[in-house]
């Protein structure tokens, strides 16, 4: 039986030639290539450097590990930042994503030029996937390239560029929903997608913002949730074996999630209290569909939170979808937009997380959700382009009287939101009563047009209209985010020359030095609290200084937060390496710097090994002036001990003698990890060999 949540208008052509089809796909990149290049130029050529919190520890923390990666050294433990801490659970720090590998594998270095650019190659990958989506749910080529390049200007990917997790889940996003709002017909492109899906999955969890990544999993399983009930036959096996697929990618995803999930105790978010309020959808941000958001503060939130735009004509196309018929088509599109949304304003979000706890774990639902909202609109209006030309006479008419609607009512909040709060500014009023013109009268040309078979024969005509559609795309991008101060700041080597005082190429050399190097002891820690921003409290990622505070996850870990939080034990930290010795029997004083120091003395201070001469006259309960965690352990006398926690420090109860000891680090549920990962490959291996072995014969 035909599946009825995906029924395109026509029997579009799913297969092509092959010479057809690598000349399609050859020019799509090209299409989407100068695209990414042109709104993206400047950063390329490193003119300017996307600010805030791009230059802060979204790209020091994957600098420092990538370095002592290519340096040989491994960076399970961070002991420049945050009084040190264990990279495992920093959630953010991209430590398993492939992307970042590449680095690695090359030899390159990852700076700030590097980043950008790897960055602008992540909107290019969530441009192809959103036409990957338009063209499976079953578009032609030419409107699927619609969807990719008015996913390409959507707004999230530059006003959240600051936050380049939230992007790299935005790009990911499309590639995993691919086959969930595909059209249900067993064949070689839809396979390949099922099979890929638990590999986007992975990528999306290791890469991606955790709150972005709980947002795409649990919309996407709405969404096949919905088809699958709905659907009947073959269709109904297609989305069971879709729903397999994302099962084996949280499997594969658990080299990430079982270390994050088994420590969550002491690095959940709920430690930090009510300090960050969730931030939610509101009306007034609806107008980011179409307005520029750094120019009127009166939107509410962080500004890199406001944007939601997709440019005038794919919003037209989007909202008139419902006048032109073949709704069934547009369902799993249409269930898209309505969960996304109702999360994204918390109208299903706040009743939601309080049933299910992970849903509340990240505080931007309007910035993990916006994204899903903003993919289902767009091939909304991929549909709506394809449905145009085949549309009745009385569609035609209900489109245009509310394509009209739509602009009269656009244009009267966007000249009434301006002139209330800055009544000398008429730029973007005009700007957009200009693009709302020029949409309708494009709108206008598509429906009369592309309804006569003598126009719709000639391959000019329809060459030009989609050319124009591109243009127009385009140029609304360039006034909502032309020259906005959220995604062009100061150029790299400025940012550089503000945070280290020097380049990156002149700094980066001291770190390698200190991992290759290490000293015989740590030296004292600088203060610098995380309030300090313009002080770089994160530099050590940088530099190997060895740093109090930090700008990122480790600060929210709980034990941090009880050292941090009390001036004596904070004062025994910030010490150069000392070892005190307990009293025999005693307890341990509020005060542990003022006990006597230990017969330990360090001397070689690595990443996560530190090595010690111990000269003790009987047996001794040290304490380091360094953070506790599970998963350090010390061979000593022969003996493998463990840490043991002493106020949040690291003890150890020596033996008498006199010998070397060597402490490592080794993340714990680092084998539970593995072992679920390869449970993952297996079953994806599994999954691959039966849609082989179930593949359609024709």
């Amino acid at each position: 039986m035909q599946d009825v949540l995906s029924l395109p208008p026509r029997a579009a052509p799913l297969g092509a030639g092959r010479a057809a089809t690598f000349a399609l796909a050859g020019l799509w990149l090209a299409v989407l290539a100068v695209q990414n290049f042109w709104m993206l130029g400047p950063l390329y050529r490193g003119e300017a450097m996307v600010p805030f919190d791009f230059v802060a520890t979204y790209h020091a923390v994957p600098f420092f590990w990538i370095e002592a990666m290519r340096a040989g050294v491994s960076p399970a433990w961070v002991p420049f930042q945050a009084l040190g801490y264990p990279l495992y659970l920093h959630s953010q720090s991209g430590f398993l994503y492939p992307g970042f590998w590449w680095f690695v594998l090359a030899g390159q270095a990852y700076t700030f030029d590097a980043a950008q650019v790897f960055q602008g190659l992540h909107l290019l990958l969530g441009a192809i996937g959103a036409g990957v989506c338009a063209r499976l749910s079953g578009t032609r080529w030419s409107t699927a390239l619609i969807a990719a390049v008015a996913y390409q200007a959507f707004g999230p990917f530059f006003s959240n560029a600051s936050h380049p997790d939230i992007v790299r889940a935005h790009a990911l996003a499309p590639w995993v929903l691919a086959p969930v709002l595909a059209h249900w017909t067993r064949r070689l492109s839809l396979d390949l997608s099922i099979l890929a899906l638990p590999l986007w999955l992975y990528g999306l969890w290791t890469g991606g913002y955790p709150g972005a990544a709980i947002a795409v999993c649990m919309t996407a399983g709405t969404v096949l949730l919905v088809r699958i009930a709905a659907e009947r036959g073959q269709a109904r096996r297609v989305g069971l074996w879709i729903m397999a697929a994302m099962a084996v990618g949280m499997l594969l995803a658990g080299l990430f999630l079982a270390p994050d999930f088994l420590g969550r105790g002491l690095a959940e978010r709920a430690a930090i209290g009510n300090r960050f309020p969730i931030e939610y959808m509101e009306g007034r941000d609806f107008l980011g569909f179409f307005l520029r958001v750094d120019d009127h503060t009166w939107f509410g939130h962080d500004v890199t939170m406001r944007s939601v735009s997709l440019g005038v004509l794919a919003l037209f196309l989007a909202l008139g979808r419902a006048c032109l018929g073949r709704l069934r088509w547009a369902l799993p599109a249409l269930v898209l937009v309505f969960v996304a949304g109702l999360m994204a304003t918390g109208l299903a979000h706040r009743p939601l997380s309080a049933l299910i706890p992970p849903l509340g774990y990240s505080r931007f639902p309007l910035s993990d959700y916006r994204g899903l909202l903003g993919l289902g609109l767009v091939l909304l209006a991929s549909q709506a382009w394809e449905c145009l030309g085949q549309a009745s006479g009385r569609q035609k008419a209900m489109a245009w009287a509310l394509a009209l609607l739509l602009s009269f009512a656009v244009a009267g909040l966007a000249i009434q939101a301006v002139y209330s709060i800055q009544p000398w500014t008429v730029g973007p009023t005009r700007s957009l009563v200009v693009a709302l013109a020029v949409a309708l009268v494009f709108l206008g040309a598509v429906m009369v047009l592309g309804g006569r078979p003598k126009i719709q024969a000639l391959w000019p005509v329809q060459v030009l209209l989609l050319a124009s559609a591109l243009v127009l795309v385009g140029a609304d991008w360039d006034r909502v985010h032309g020259r906005a101060g959220y995604l062009f700041g100061p150029n790299p080597d400025a940012v550089a020359q503000r945070q280290l005082g020097t380049s990156l190429e002149h700094a980066s050399p001291s770190l390698r030095n200190t991992l290759l190097q290490p000293p015989a002891c740590r030296p004292a820690r600088q203060l610098v609290p995380e309030s300090e921003f313009l002080q770089t409290p994160w530099r050590g990622y940088y530099t190997g200084a060895y740093m109090s505070h930090d700008y990122s996850g480790p600060l929210k870990f709980v034990r941090h937060q009880e050292i941090l939080g009390n001036p004596q034990r904070l004062a025994f930290a910030m010490q150069a390496w000392t070892a005190v010795a307990l009293p025999a029997g005693g307890s341990a004083p509020a005060a542990l710097g003022t006990l006597p120091r230990a017969g330990v003395q360090c001397v070689r201070y690595g990443t996560d090994e530190v090595q010690y001469e111990v000269h003790l006259d009987q047996p001794t309960t040290i304490v380091e002036n360094e953070v506790y965690w599970t998963g350090w352990t010390l061979q000593a006398g022969g003996r493998v001990l463990q840490a043991q926690p002493v106020d949040g420090f690291r003890a150890w109860a020596l033996p008498a003698g006199t010998y070397p000891a060597v402490a490592k680090f080794s993340p714990p549920h680092r084998a539970t990890a593995w072992a679920v990962f390869l449970v993952g490959l297996a079953a994806w291996l599994l999954l691959a060999f039966f849609l082989w072995k179930t593949r359609p014969r024709s």
